[in-house]
């Protein structure tokens, strides 16, 4: 458990390490960055709109009168949504991100790819391109589900953070496998025996509000845990 941690969380480090010698790719982390800056201001801008409306689902505004307790749990519990709300287009957020930005992150991991083969790393055709395609939109609602599943249940949502961390991890991990033209089984398979070094990458994901710089960062990372990974278990490999 502690080895495969450790090995999560330098990777993120290497990742670091390994753009800033290349400034190009990380040049051109700034789309993404931009990406989900202005899917995480549009989604809040939206509920800050219509919170009083979408509050009143869950309760009713005290009448004029009220007592002092009555009026101080209203509010209590419209922090409370205000700060799952935060956490949930947070979450949002970045795996529009994660869509949007795939195919530059796809080009990082590639580069990463090539250089530790030593020669040109896989490609798909056309058709089994668009299949990981599919497999990835299908892997991301995956993750916004579970997420929200976490957030909203009492006394579930505590795993919360573990739960995001891993999920976040996996997104990143997940490039070179898409590559060579895996299923989305086969990929699950593969993560779950790396569980604890894919959540220590993670783990640098769940920073507070933090999300929307480390994701991009962490391809390289997650490219380069990826690549391990297949040396570990090559019986898995294609």
């Amino acid at each position: 458990m502690l080895g495969g941690l450790r090995r999560g969380l330098s990777s993120f480090v290497w990742g670091l390490s390994w753009l800033r010698r290349h400034p190009f790719y990380l040049c051109l982390l700034f789309v993404p960055w931009l990406c989900g800056i202005l899917s995480f201001s549009s989604g809040f801008a939206w509920f800050v709109n219509h919170d009083d409306s979408l509050l009143a689902w869950f309760v009713t505004r005290p009448i004029q009168g009220a007592g002092f307790i009555s009026w101080l749990g209203y509010y209590v519990f419209k922090v409370l949504i205000y700060l799952s709300a935060l956490i949930f287009t947070a979450t949002l957020a970045t795996l529009v991100m994660s869509i949007a930005s795939s195919p530059i992150y796809e080009v990082i991991s590639g580069a990463i790819d090539r250089e530790e083969l030593g020669h040109a790393a896989p490609s798909l055709g056309w058709a089994a391109a668009l299949r990981v395609a599919i497999a990835e939109v299908k892997k991301v609602f995956l993750i916004l589900m579970v997420s929200f599943v976490f957030l909203v249940i009492p006394g579930v949502n505590l795993l919360a953070t573990v739960a995001a961390a891993f999920l976040l991890g996996w997104d990143v991990f997940d490039y070179p496998l898409a590559r060579r033209g895996w299923t989305l089984k086969q990929r699950r398979q593969l993560v779950l025996r790396e569980f604890w070094a894919v959540l220590g990458l993670g783990l640098w994901m769940v920073i507070p509000f933090g999300q929307i710089l480390t994701i991009p960062l962490a391809i390289a990372g997650g490219t380069r845990l990826s690549l391990d990974a297949l040396k570990r278990h090559p019986r898995l490999d294609g």
